[in-house]
């Protein structure tokens, strides 16, 4: 399996002996903020591993999506940032598109967004699935899509409480409506 960092940003591969190996970098994670890398990965049907940083490009509003593929990373997209958000977690659903949970913070706590996007179709704008009201959840950092037994496709989301007794731990699920 996988895991990032968020600074300096780095992904590693951990084998199944738990010894962690970095993958190689590309040039620009250098310039990534510390504590603003690399919370979201995703790996495709084709075993193609994503990230972006937390927060987009310096002077932009774009996020670089990086795909790791033949043992080097590539900007695969620039993905549009929605109203301030970070990017904070994704997964591929069953319909092969790309779904990116997103969070923001106020002085009523945390809202949190589900987009998903198309690869394949770059042109094509996002679609907004999921967004809540500030305070509905806790700082929700992690997204994983899956299929119930009735075909369904469910969104699992998970928030720690980073060791804060003012914030909680908890899972969250949402039901995608058939389109």
């Amino acid at each position: 399996f996988y895991t990032s960092t968020e600074g300096p940003a780095g992904v590693y591969l951990i084998s199944d002996d738990n010894r962690a190996a970095a993958l190689p970098t590309h040039p620009s994670f250098a310039g990534i903020a510390n504590n603003r890398a690399f919370e979201a990965l995703a790996i495709d049907k084709s075993g193609v591993l994503y990230t972006l940083p937390e927060r987009p490009t310096s002077g932009t509003s774009l996020f670089p999506l990086y795909a790791f593929e033949g043992g080097a990373w590539r900007v695969e997209a620039q993905l549009p940032q929605s109203q301030g958000m970070m990017a904070v977690g994704a997964d591929f659903g069953p319909d092969g598109l790309l779904y990116l949970l997103e969070r923001g913070i106020g002085w009523q706590g945390f809202t949190s967004q589900v987009r998903r996007f198309d690869l394949r179709q770059p042109e094509r704008k996002p679609e907004l699935v999921l967004r809540t009201q500030p305070g509905t959840h806790g700082n929700l950092e992690g997204l994983s899509l899956w299929q119930n037994a009735a075909g369904a496709t469910i969104l699992t989301m998970v928030a720690d409480n980073n060791f804060l007794s003012l914030q909680r731990s908890h899972l969250v699920e949402y039901q995608l409506q058939a389109d």
